[in-house]
């Protein structure tokens, strides 16, 4: 019996970076401060693949992708409710300061804000640089007020 002589082949082992999902499970819930964070983290936490959670909310997968990567300036009211019961959290820990002030109300906001002014309608759309029926509209909630006008107005911009 002869033996042939044992070649060993050695190759350097490398680890890749850690996932994002991953490095965001190692955070603490508590400490996520954007809503896309905290909603990748409630799906990671609950096992779930995108399409899974767009399937049980009744939105595209791209739409929800878009959520989760903070793409997407308004949540639906809907949405979030579903989102929030989906990962038992409060709906408010889903929404940025934008969504809380369409969830709260815009309309009553806007004429506040108007009248705190001392403007009409006309005035307060020439302000904005807006068309005076988008006013009406916001305030009798018949449309939403767009992230970037609300910025202009609601986050000091004006």
């Amino acid at each position: 019996v002869r033996y042939a002589p044992l070649c060993v082949i050695s190759f350097p082992l490398f680890t890749l970076k850690k996932p994002k999902d991953e490095q965001l499970l190692s955070a603490c819930y508590e400490e996520l401060q954007s809503p896309p964070d905290r909603l990748r983290w409630c799906r990671c936490r609950a096992g779930l693949i995108q399409r899974e959670v767009a399937e049980r909310v009744g939105v595209h997968r791209d739409t929800y992708m878009k959520m989760e990567n903070g793409e997407v300036d308004y949540w639906p009211q809907s949405v979030v409710d579903k989102l929030a019961e989906l990962y038992r959290i409060p709906a408010e820990d889903l929404l940025d300061d934008y969504n809380c002030f369409l969830r709260k109300g815009q309309g009553q906001a806007v004429r506040q804000y108007r009248e705190q002014l001392g403007m009409s309608r006309s005035e307060f759309a020439l302000l904005l640089q807006v068309d005076p029926c988008a006013i009406r509209r916001w305030e009798t909630m018949q449309r939403i007020m767009t992230k970037r006008i609300w910025e202009r107005c609601f986050a000091g911009k004006i």
